[in-house]
C-alpha cells in the first residue's frame, strides 16, 4: 500500500512502501531498529520470545520503506493472542512495536503504516486488535477515526516514607527517626488485612500446569472478555520471559487452586503484574496483602497495580490502601469481518491488567 504522491520532496513527506516483513530474513535489522527505536533490552532474545516462540502463532510485522533510498524508516507488529469471550475463545492481536524514523514523523508516514496494520483485521486475520499506546499514538488513531476505548489506571500504595521524608526534613538523623516511625505506622495498618486461616498462600515453583488453565476460564466467566490465561500463556509470558524475573503467589483451599498473583520488582517499586481469582473471592485480599509484606520486606516504598477502572477488584484495591493515580489509553479495534463489536469497553465487561501488554 502507498501513500499518494506529493510534490514535497522533504523525508517526512516522500511517499513510503509498506510491505510484509520475514521473520527469519529480517530478524537482525527489525532487531537494530528497535533497539535504535525503542528500547535498550531489544535482541536476539527478545526477538525470538515475542515474535516467534509465542504460543499463539507467530507475530506479523509491516516494514516501511523510503522507495527512493530503500532506507526502513518504521515498522507496526501484531502479537497474536487468544481470549476468552462470551465463552468462546477466539484470535485477537495486540499491537506493538510501532516506530517511524525521526526524518518521517510527519502524521503522513505514521497514519499509512498504522492503517496497514489495522487492515490487517479488515482482512480477516483477526477478531480485533488491542493497544496501549502513547499519547503521540493517540492522535494518530483519532485521524483514522479511532477513539480511546477505555484508560489504564494505575493504583499505586507507599509502603514506606524513607524518600519522601529525606526530602523535606533535615538533619539526617531527624529524617531517620521519623521515617522508622511512619513505616512502623503504615506496617500495623495494613496488619488488617488478609486473616483468613480459609486459605495457604505460598510461593509457586515450577511451571504452570492445567489447574492454571481452569482457574483462569472460570475467573474470567463473569466477564465478557478477558485474555486466556491457559498454561501455554502463562508458562511463555512468566516463566519463560526473556528478561524479567516474575515470583507468582497462589491461593489454595486444601488442594484446589483459587487464586494467583503475578509480581514483579523493578528497581525501588513493586508491581501486581496479574491477579486472578473470583472476583470478591476473599483469597484475593490474602493474596494481595502477602504481595504488600513481601515488597515492605524487600525495602519497596511504592507499590503499583494498572487496571481499567471499571474492574471490580479496584475496589479491593481501594480497601486495602491503594490510591488511584494517572491513566493511560486503551485502543480497541474490531474487525469489519467479526462479530464481537458488542463486547467492546463501554460495551461490556472487560478484564485487562499490566501483564496484558506486551513487554
Amino acid at each position: 500500500m502507498s501513500a499518494p504522491v506529493v510534490e514535497n520532496r522533504s523525508p517526512a513527506a516522500r511517499k513510503i512502501i509498506i510491505r510484509n516483513a520475514d521473520l527469519n530474513a529480517d530478524r537482525s535489522v527489525l532487531v537494530s531498529c528497535f533497539y535504535q527505536f525503542l528500547t535498550p533490552l531489544s535482541d536476539e532474545r527478545r526477538y525470538d520470545w515475542l515474535y516467534r516462540d509465542n504460543p499463539d502463532g507467530p507475530a506479523r510485522v509491516w516494514i516501511a520503506h523510503d522507495p527512493e533510498n530503500g532506507a526502513l524508516v518504521g515498522s507496526g507488529s501484531a502479537i497474536p493472542r487468544r481470549f476468552w469471550m462470551g465463552g468462546d475463545e477466539v484470535l485477537g492481536c495486540i499491537f506493538a512495536d510501532f516506530w517511524i524514523h525521526p526524518n518521517y514523523r510527519s502524521l503522513g508516514p505514521a497514519l499509512q503504516l498504522q492503517r496497514a496494520c489495522m487492515q490487517s483485521l479488515d482482512q480477516g486475520d483477526y477478531q480485533f486488535c488491542i493497544d496501549f499506546p502513547k499519547m503521540s499514538m493517540v492522535a494518530v488513531y483519532r485521524r483514522l477515526g479511532v477513539q480511546p476505548a477505555e484508560a489504564m489506571v494505575r493504583w499505586a500504595k507507599p509502603l514506606r516514607v524513607d524518600s519522601k521524608i529525606g526530602q523535606k526534613v533535615k538533619p539526617a538523623v531527624l529524617a531517620k527517626c521519623l521515617s522508622a516511625a511512619g513505616n512502623r505506622l503504615l506496617e500495623l495498618s495494613d496488619r488488617r488485612f488478609g486473616r483468613s486461616k480459609k486459605f495457604e498462600i505460598y510461593t509457586h515453583e515450577g511451571p504452570f500446569g492445567e489447574e492454571f488453565t481452569e482457574l483462569g476460564r472460570t475467573a474470567c466467566c463473569g466477564y465478557d472478555f478477558c485474555v486466556a490465561r491457559n498454561q501455554s500463556y502463562l508458562n511463555w509470558r512468566y516463566r519463560n520471559h526473556f528478561h524479567q524475573q516474575y515470583s507468582t503467589l497462589v491461593a489454595r483451599e486444601g488442594s484446589r487452586l483459587t487464586g494467583y498473583l503475578v509480581m514483579l520488582r523493578d528497581g525501588n517499586y513493586g508491581q501486581v503484574i496479574d491477579l486472578i481469582g473470583k472476583p470478591g473471592h476473599e483469597c484475593l485480599e490474602m493474596l494481595l496483602a502477602r504481595a504488600v509484606s513481601i515488597f515492605r520486606e524487600q525495602g519497596i516504598e511504592l507499590m503499583n497495580a494498572p487496571m481499567l477502572p471499571s474492574d471490580p477488584a479496584a475496589q479491593l484495591f481501594k480497601h486495602l490502601g491503594f490510591y488511584a493515580r494517572e491513566s493511560s489509553p486503551i485502543v480497541i479495534y474490531a474487525s469489519s469481518h467479526g462479530s464481537y463489536g458488542h463486547a467492546l469497553p463501554g460495551k461490556g465487561k472487560w478484564f485487562l491488567m499490566q501483564g496484558d501488554r506486551e513487554s
